[in-house]
């Protein structure tokens, strides 16, 4: 409930006192996903690049760069399926390579937009019918959940 209701701040409030985005991890039928939410203004001035100029490639490589999942310790990089804008805000859709499952643990390194002062990572992991959310930020750059 906490991460719908900041969900919904995020999504229709033009000005943030709060600089936030937010990773959710799931199961579904095609494997395991994370779909991100990031502010496109906070995103744009982080790659140094003009919105209208963005590619598939360059988003993908920042998350690589800033982030790293483990899943039952074995790594795993997040592929990009897709992207796009609206409202303000930058949605990207991603599936984790050669992973079908998780079932114990799950390690997250997460420095994105962290650049930006007081700036927020908001995890959601999502197994089956429970979900979990979690913090990061510039003093907690890594977590490991136990499932």
């Amino acid at each position: 409930m906490r991460i719908l209701l900041c969900l919904c701040c995020f999504l229709f409030i033009a000005a943030h006192d709060t600089p936030i985005a937010f990773f959710k991890i799931y199961n579904a039928q095609e494997g395991i996903l994370l779909e991100i939410i990031f502010d496109t203004d906070d995103l744009s001035n982080e790659l140094g690049i003009k919105t209208n100029e963005w590619e598939a490639s360059l988003l993908q490589n920042y998350i690589e760069k800033h982030t790293r999942f483990e899943f039952d310790s074995c790594p795993s990089k997040a592929l990009l399926k897709k992207f796009q804008q609206r409202n303000g805000h930058t949605e990207l859709l991603l599936l984790f390579d050669d992973v079908s499952d998780y079932s114990s643990s799950i390690l997250i390194e997460n420095n994105c937009l962290l650049s930006i002062t007081n700036h927020s990572n908001v995890i959601e992991i999502g197994k089956g019918t429970t979900a979990r959310s979690f913090r990061m930020h510039k003093g907690r750059t890594k977590i490991k959940i136990d499932l």
